[in-house]
């Protein structure tokens, strides 16, 4: 999952060369405000929210160039996700400039959209400031419609970050999403410089990197994470790089009161499978997942003795996936 922005940016690619997509659509929303001297002022909402939450200075610096801008967004995320020489990764932006003007190619420059009520919850602007449309992807008709003078009066910024909502908002609407709330974390993790926690932080102790695993009838959600005891508490700490198909880009985890030891077992279908090493264990936990804005969800975890280790998460009290079998190996 290293790569998660361009499988992201090819997996819309390919949809929208295949004329396929979810049956929503969905609309990237921006604030516009009256500034001290009396200037208009044009944001994405993702980045008027990041720069309120965050303050300006923790986020990416502008270039000028949105381009450029989007190939930061990606550094930032190689970052989060603790990738080694991050800045050194993305050497040829050819894959990120083939999906970017592959959605550039689907854009119809619009005078005026319809204000698209799909935000959830969001910060309230003061009186000086108002929401507005700037984009609307069309999903059945496989086009984004962008409003031409608000376009022209973002900065680079925003338009990388624009550009970066639409494409990952268009997968969460695969993903059941129907409000941007998800998105708008997403983004705003990747356009924080500072403050954020990296995915890998503090995993030292983990001592088993378990993966959900696929079987190829049935619908996937995958899941990855660390698994370890916390040294102070106890406790069993999930610590997860991939949660319910997600790449994530800053530290989640969930807390279980249990101590645990494992052992494989080979499945003719899944390869080697996990189950509870202890006899006579009969545990099933649930946990809120902390730490990331983007997943408020809590997640099951069974550790029955004979029945292989299984992981499933939910959202006020609905499954959000499917029960799946894990597979772990020492980290």
């Amino acid at each position: 999952m290293k790569y998660i922005i361009l499988l992201i940016l090819g997996m819309m690619t390919s949809s929208v060369q295949a004329g396929l997509g979810p049956i929503s659509s969905g609309g990237g929303l921006g604030v516009m405000c009256n500034d001290d001297n009396g200037n208009m002022v044009y944001e994405v909402l993702d980045y008027y929210e990041a720069k309120i939450k965050f303050g300006e200075q923790a986020l990416l610096s502008k270039t000028g160039d949105w381009y450029e801008d989007s190939y930061n967004l990606a550094r930032n995320i190689y970052r989060l996700q603790g990738v080694e020489n991050f800045q050194d990764i993305i050497t040829n932006f050819d894959i990120v400039d083939h999906n970017i003007n592959s959605l550039m190619s689907i854009v119809e420059w619009v005078e005026d959209l319809p204000l698209i009520n799909d935000a959830g919850d969001m910060i309230e602007v003061p009186d000086n400031c108002k929401i507005i449309q700037i984009a609307t992807f069309y999903d059945r008709k496989q086009r984004l419609k962008i409003n031409k003078k608000y376009w022209d009066e973002l900065d680079s910024l925003n338009k990388a970050v624009l550009f970066n909502h639409e494409i990952r908002y268009y997968f969460e609407r695969k993903e059941s999403e129907y409000d941007s709330r998800t998105t708008r974390s997403f983004v705003q993790q990747a356009l924080t410089a500072k403050h954020q926690v990296p995915v890998l932080d503090n995993i030292d102790d983990a001592s088993l990197i378990c993966k959900s695993l696929e079987n190829k009838n049935t619908p996937f959600n995958s899941y990855e994470f660390y698994m370890y005891v916390h040294k102070l508490n106890g406790k069993t700490i999930l610590q997860f790089k991939n949660f319910d198909n997600r790449g994530l880009f800053v530290k989640t985890t969930a807390t279980f009161n249990f101590d645990f030891n494992v052992v494989n077992r080979l499945d003719p279908k899944l390869g080697l499978v996990t189950f509870p090493e202890q006899e006579n264990i009969n545990l099933i936990k649930t946990s809120s997942v902390v730490g990331n804005s983007a997943i408020q969800q809590n997640v099951k975890i069974e550790f029955i003795s004979g029945k292989a280790i299984t992981v499933q998460s939910f959202k006020s009290g609905i499954a959000t996936s499917r029960k799946l079998k894990l597979g772990c190996s020492e980290y």
